[in-house]
């Protein structure tokens, strides 16, 4: 899904910032359980700088923190 969106700089693309940003974040889900913690932490950065909502943004804070642990480990 991120390889197809459009981005986010174009005009066109201003409405799907929050997909791109989503699509980040459930990326960011699926590196996590594939224990591949440095690519989750990038695509964590990476929804945050896309705009992801706020509301849900303690999931990717809370993954965040668990994957720097990982790392320290």
């Amino acid at each position: 899904s991120i390889l197809a969106a459009p981005f986010p700089k174009s005009e066109e693309a201003v409405n799907h910032v929050e997909e791109l940003a989503l699509g980040y974040g459930n990326r960011s889900a699926a590196l996590f359980h594939l224990l591949k913690n440095k690519e989750c932490l990038e695509d964590i950065e990476r929804a945050i700088e896309f705009e992801y909502p706020r509301e849900l943004r303690f999931k990717l804070l809370q993954r965040k923190g668990q994957c720097l642990m990982k790392l320290n480990q």
